[in-house]
């Protein structure tokens, strides 16, 4: 294995770089007037982190109870977050329509996340750019900020959220928006990424941007730090969705905690993850280490270890919990751009087979390997668990505990491409999960495509093996085949609802509505109207009611048909189904029935009941789907 310590890779992989990485990733992007700057932190005054002295008894979290799971940092923020939160909470529940219910009863306790209040956490999947507009678009859908969301009655389910979570192509929207200071999402679009204009002046923009790339890349190594491929392209990254005169290279995650919407608990808890690659080598399933970036802290819950290290000091060399030596720890390791690369490294995956996957392999084949050795392609991070999570046997306990440096991948390369695992711990006491479902599950990254509920299922599969089962999830279909026959990759669905111990998973999948957001994952190209489909067409989904504008006059219902393509819009009151949703968990901790209203009128003609569990669906008359009676078990 070759040495991260060794000076970072010469001229060829280089040039390599410059002609390959941007016409693939970042051809597109043209950086216009910006609005407010993402505050910068690194103490070392640009990109290459710096050796510090360690604090005085600085070691790995290593959470002994269930109290302490959490982090002081996030145990304060969802507290205030959840106290502020009363006010919102009754402003969203008296537009939501409901009867038989009296909000204030329901109101009249100090607000407590997953105690006296609802914990909403939201998950968004990868996809590259269309993940990142169509949840950007669905976002806005919930925004109390946004005059139409509220009008439609789902403004405000954004700042009632107390966890966001992201990979791959959403971790660049949500470390955008957090490291913006939390924008609207189209004054981002607008003011930050402006990822529209001349194809052929972005291309030649982002083949000049590259040689400063791998300037950067080399700053790091040369300060004595592991460095590789992913470090150029987290300059490309950073100068695309990061709002910085200098490009994103002084800018730290952990710096997110400076921004006043962090400071005044008025945003969700952002949390990106990454998966990792043993040793640079391709081992990568359900049991693979995630791990988790957030504003507080780095860390992994697996079982054999759940430990966490402050995230301004990633980076640093530890071994057993403690640091090598008193120089060892490290500051200024966290940059933003590095951290949302990390997590979005799709342009890797060695040893895999298939026109489904794709890697820097499949464009120079073997000259790539004598190159890179599958190392370089990765982002390496100093392990803090270095010698934790001691097992039995040979290869047990936490897989990555002998290997000194991290090789992190795409967060959603163990095929869970919906982050629902940091939301699933226990002591997060999250009660309900809105999934947006921007996946592609088809044959090709380079084809039009939607979802089919894949994530869902291989996140369901791995809540059930040995040692998992902590992670409560709910019932899934028996295959993606029966999501698909059912339909439910085409509506809004609750899965769920009866189940005592899982969240309730309110599942939203990119569908054809008003416009084609079905583009491929490697597609670069978009032109503003494009962009405004995804708004669109994500905002009718997230509201189900129809977008007032040239695309509801292309796609009246009789096109819909016609088409045989696009997904339904609900018929019911869907601001009532999605705000009962919202509040089940805390109906059934107050021990308060759901009310006869809620069950009757209007969710029945909606749903599908199974002896087992209430699994809400979504249809309409003209659905493409066939509606399925009440009374059909298909779980």
């Amino acid at each position: 294995m070759i040495s991260p310590r060794l000076p970072f890779i010469k001229f060829r992989v280089g040039t390599f770089f410059v002609l390959v990485v941007p016409v693939i990733v970042c051809r597109f992007l043209h950086i216009h007037t910006r609005r407010d700057l993402a505050i910068e932190g690194t103490p070392s005054g640009d990109y290459a982190p710096m050796a510090v002295t360690c604090p005085s008894n600085f070691t790995v979290r290593v959470p002994q109870a269930d109290s302490s799971f959490l982090g002081n940092g996030e145990a304060h923020y969802i507290s205030q977050k959840a106290k502020n939160s009363t006010r919102i909470w009754r402003a969203y529940l008296s537009r939501s329509e409901l009867t038989d219910f009296d909000i204030e009863k329901f109101l009249n306790c100090e607000g407590v996340a997953g105690k006296t209040l609802p914990n909403l956490g939201l998950a968004l999947s990868g996809g590259g750019l269309r993940a990142l507009f169509g949840g950007a678009g669905t976002l806005h859908a919930f925004d109390d900020r946004n005059d139409q969301a509220m009008q439609e009655g789902t403004g405000g389910i954004l700042q009632l959220a107390n966890y966001i979570t992201a990979l791959s192509g959403s971790s660049w929207l949500v470390g955008s928006w957090a490291t913006s200071n939390y924008p609207t999402f189209t004054e981002l679009n607008r003011t930050v990424w402006h990822l529209t204009g001349s194809k052929s002046y972005k291309y030649w923009d982002a083949m000049k941007s590259s040689p400063k790339a791998f300037a950067q890349a080399k700053k790091k190594s040369k300060a004595g730090f592991p460095a590789s491929l992913v470090d150029a392209g987290a300059y490309i990254l950073s100068r695309s969705l990061i709002n910085d005169t200098h490009h994103g290279s002084r800018v730290l995650f952990s710096s997110i905690k400076n921004t006043t919407g962090y400071k005044d608990h008025s945003a969700p808890f952002p949390i990106l993850i990454s998966t990792s690659r043993h040793d640079g080598t391709y081992r990568i399933n359900y049991d693979t280490p995630i791990y988790e970036f957030n504003p507080e802290e780095f860390g992994i819950s697996h079982p054999t270890l759940r430990a966490f290290i402050p995230m301004e000091y990633l980076g640093s060399r530890m071994t057993s919990g403690k640091p090598m030596e008193q120089f060892s720890c490290t500051r200024g390791f966290d940059n933003a751009g590095f951290v949302m690369a990390a997590s979005s490294n799709v342009l890797s995956r060695p040893g895999a087979q298939g026109s489904f996957y794709f890697s820097w392999n499949k464009i120079l084949e073997k000259l790539y390997d004598k190159l890179t050795k599958h190392i370089y392609d990765e982002a390496i991070i100093p392990n803090p668990f270095f010698k934790m999570g001691d097992g039995f046997g040979t290869g047990k306990g936490y897989p990555d505990r002998e290997s000194e440096y991290l090789y992190l991948a795409d967060g959603g390369w163990a095929n869970e491409i919906v982050p629902f695992w940091p939301l699933l711990q226990p002591e997060r006491k999250v009660d309900v999960i809105i999934a947006i479902d921007y996946t592609a599950d088809t044959t090709s990254m380079n084809r039009e495509a939607y979802t089919n509920g894949s994530s869902l299922y291989m996140t369901y599969m791995k809540a059930k093996k040995p040692g998992y089962e902590g992670a409560y999830f709910p019932k899934m279909p028996g295959s993606p085949e029966q999501f698909l026959r059912k339909g439910l990759n085409q509506r809004p669905t609750f899965l769920g609802c009866n189940e005592t111990h899982a969240p309730l998973i309110i599942y939203l999948p990119n569908y054809f509505a008003v416009a084609n957001t079905g583009t491929p994952t490697l597609k670069v190209d978009y032109f503003a109207a494009q962009i405004d489909g995804f708004f669109q067409n994500s905002f009718a989904i997230a509201t189900q009611e129809r977008a007032r504008n040239q695309w509801q006059n292309l796609m009246d219902n009789s096109t819909q048909e016609m088409l045989e393509r696009a997904g339904p819009i609900a018929t019911t009151k869907w601001r009532s189904c999605l705000a009962c949703a919202l509040i089940d968990r805390q109906l059934k901790r107050n021990r308060t029935p759901r009310s006869p209203q809620y069950i009757s009128k209007n969710h029945q003609p909606f749903t599908q009941h199974t002896p087992e569990d209430y699994s809400l669906s979504f249809i309409t008359p003209y659905a493409i789907i066939p509606a399925i009676s009440v009374g059909d078990t298909f779980w």
